[in-house]
């Protein structure tokens, strides 16, 4: 009875210790899979935060031209507004008038 449970209890360990490097193998290999979707995914985010610094900065330099050209020309620009709100005023009045008769 004494070398059967001596025999299992060797058997036991190891099988706890192929069971550890079992698991030991299994997280090297689910690593190595994940390792290039990562490093994908850390490539695509990059870029796209490339991409946003870019944008943010065409944009600013527009802004900042729109502002500068919007100084230079301001008479012009106030025509063209006043203009244009006289040209949707009379539309609008038109289509109110339109509608009551």
């Amino acid at each position: 009875m004494k070398k059967h449970t001596q025999a299992i209890r060797r058997d036991a360990e190891h099988l706890s210790g192929d069971v550890r490097e079992l698991k030991d193998d299994a997280l090297e290999l689910a690593e190595h899979l994940l390792e290039v979707p990562r490093n994908q995914f850390i490539a695509r985010v990059e870029r796209g935060k490339k991409l946003c610094r870019s944008l943010r900065d065409k944009g600013s330099k527009a802004s900042h031209t729109v502002d500068q050209k919007l100084h230079e020309h301001s008479y012009s620009v106030m025509a063209v507004a006043g203009g244009l709100g006289a040209l949707i005023g009379f539309l609008f009045a038109r289509r109110c008038n339109f509608s009551r008769s």
